[in-house]
């Protein structure tokens, strides 16, 4: 009985060994990997030239702005015309292009 006590104590002790060698191991690699990935990232996209970017945008005469929200890609203007109509324009944040352009009809 002692003998089977020992041998299962040797055993045990080689589990507990082995799979500590093996979390350290697995620590090692996901370290490894993280600074492999680190050093090697892609490099980030070049912007765009200066000269692709629209500087102009019409809009009808005597307008006023009234608004301005930026998201993560668009630019939304809101103006009101010298007629007093109210539009949305949507252009894109990267380049400055005219995504849409809609006026707002008042309801009769």
């Amino acid at each position: 009985m002692e003998e089977e006590v020992t041998q299962n104590h040797r055993l045990l002790k080689v589990i507990v060994v082995t799979l500590g060698v093996l979390i350290v191991a697995m620590l090692a690699l996901m370290v490894g990997t993280v600074i492999w990935r680190m050093k090697h990232a892609p490099e980030p996209p070049a912007p765009a030239a200066a000269a692709s970017v629209s500087t102009d945008l019409a809009v009808p005469p005597g307008s006023t702005v009234l608004g301005m929200t930026p998201t993560e890609r668009e630019l939304y203007l809101r103006l009101r015309d010298g007629d007093g109509n109210e539009h949305i324009y949507v252009l894109d944040r990267r380049n400055g292009d005219l995504l849409w352009h809609r006026r707002l009809l008042p309801t009769r």
